[in-house]
């Protein structure tokens, strides 16, 4: 095992939570699913917009106050506000506010505190939520914690170079590197042995798992939340989740038991660490091998912490479904990315024209889906041989989420937390950084889980003149 120190060697790291804006969950999603989209029909057609209070903050800090605002949502009948700090484990009281508020200014407020806030619009006929987590001028972060580095070990000497930077980098941001290569032919349980070791150690301070290259993957439990047949999922979670027991005993669809995989279809309880993951091997797709594929990711995930690419500070939004029955998937898309970039900045566009030739921070896309295609987003081939602009990518439930995140990865422009094999391939393309993915117990995230939305330029070298 290497451990790399916290010593820091950059600028101040500039994150949305010591400003404005703070996530701790930073997400896009992109969801896929073979079944026929449907909707709730009115005078007023409903939209997954409408579920959603798309809140944004602004911050002043002469007579301190914050001052939260929103768009309109359609026949509103009561508007409740909560506040809590950020790890309280209840909302408590609610403040009453009028129906049609579209704004709120909170001056009970403390510079270097911050604050999370969830506000709830109800109608005749739904409910609209929205949370933000906002402060003042709050202190910047020097040590973060410790992030556990799972290396596939055929491609440790190869990518030699790229995995010590990726460690620099992850010291320059304020986490200690607990780095360990292993067989990608290891059992599973063999791999979580190492991480249950490196978390009791430190409890306190082990954050995460990131796993980088074919190391073993879990499967568990016998789910079908795409609509498409029961069966096992991928589940990094069970490398992340430590104190309880994964059992292999029943006999489920598509699972049996002694099969090696996992019995759970919801986790047994909460996880202690974020788990993500840069696999990129058997992606017929492209013409670069596995290595060089995770060279290019390892180059784009080095270049945008070090602001060599930059994105545009928007959302993108492409929604083939709508509101689906109420279940208004791309509802998680408009509520995020207000609270990132603030309800204007959030465009409905078509994905493959939009991005061809401009860049969005992150994405959200869903639709019908297929093996090798989301319906109106794209399919394998399309999505990196179209792509020219930026984004991030989230995403939770069909059989083709299984491929398209990982050919996300494979984009050479596209940055960020990504989901599985149409998800998979742009992760290893020089544009995606990450893709997230939500589901039970298949949540997993791919790309490094160690990345922000925001970073200030690291310090490349520093010279020092010793005058006589």
């Amino acid at each position: 095992m290497t451990k790399i120190s916290t010593t820091r060697t950059q600028e101040k790291h500039l994150r949305f939570e010591s400003r404005t804006f703070g996530f701790r969950i930073l997400k896009i999603s992109l969801i896929a699913f073979g079944i026929i989209c449907g909707g709730a029909l009115s005078l007023r057609a409903e939209t997954p917009k409408d579920r959603v209070v798309r809140i944004s903050a602004q911050v002043q800090t002469n007579s301190p106050q914050i001052t939260l605002s929103w768009p309109v949502i359609p026949s509103p009948t009561s508007c409740l506000l909560y506040r809590k700090s950020r790890d309280a484990v209840s909302w408590g009281a609610s403040a009453t506010l009028a129906a049609n508020a579209t704004n709120y200014v909170d001056t009970s407020v403390v510079v270097g505190s911050n604050y999370e806030y969830r506000i709830l619009i109800s109608t005749a006929s739904y409910s609209s939520y929205g949370y933000i987590y906002t402060g003042i001028e709050t202190p910047l972060v020097e040590s973060r914690g410790k992030v556990i580095l799972l290396v596939d070990n055929t491609q440790a000497a190869s990518l030699a170079y790229e995995l010590m930077r990726l460690q620099q980098d992850l010291v320059g941001d304020g986490w200690t590197v607990l780095r360990h290569d292993v067989s990608r032919t290891a059992s599973v349980t063999n791999i979580k042995a190492i991480i249950t070791a490196d978390y009791n150690a430190d409890t306190n301070n082990v954050k995460s798992v990131f796993i980088f290259g074919r190391v073993p993957v879990p499967y568990s439990g016998s789910i079908n939340p795409d609509g498409h047949y029961y069966r096992a999922f991928p589940a990094d979670v069970y490398y992340g989740e430590l104190t309880s027991a994964w059992t292999d005993t029943q006999t489920l669809t598509g699972n049996n038991p002694g099969d090696g995989k996992f019995d759970q279809s919801t986790l047994p309880s909460d996880m202690e660490l974020q788990v993500g993951r840069v696999d990129l091997a058997n992606m017929p797709a492209f013409a670069k091998e596995e290595t060089e594929l995770l060279r290019q990711y390892l180059n784009k995930d080095h270049n945008f912490r070090h602001k060599i690419i930059t994105a545009e500070p928007r959302g993108l939004m492409d929604d083939n479904f709508g509101v689906f029955g109420g279940e208004s998937f791309a509802s998680t898309g408009w509520r995020d990315f207000a609270t990132f970039f603030g309800a204007s900045n959030t465009f409905e566009r078509d994905w493959l024209t939009t991005l061809a030739t401009n860049s969005y921070l992150w994405g959200y896309g869903c639709g019908g889906g297929t093996a090798s295609s989301c319906g109106g987003v794209g399919t394998p081939l399309s999505l990196p041989r179209t792509i020219r602009g930026w984004c991030s990518l989230n995403s939770w439930g069909a059989i083709l989420a299984i491929g398209i995140r990982r050919i996300i990865l494979c984009v050479p422009r596209w940055a960020r937390p990504v989901t599985r094999s149409l998800v998979r391939g742009p992760v290893g393309h020089t544009g995606f950084f990450t893709i997230w993915r939500r589901a039970s117990p298949s949540a997993s995230v791919h790309g490094c889980p160690r990345i922000t939305v925001v970073f200030t330029r690291q310090i490349g070298a520093i010279v020092m003149w010793i005058l006589p």
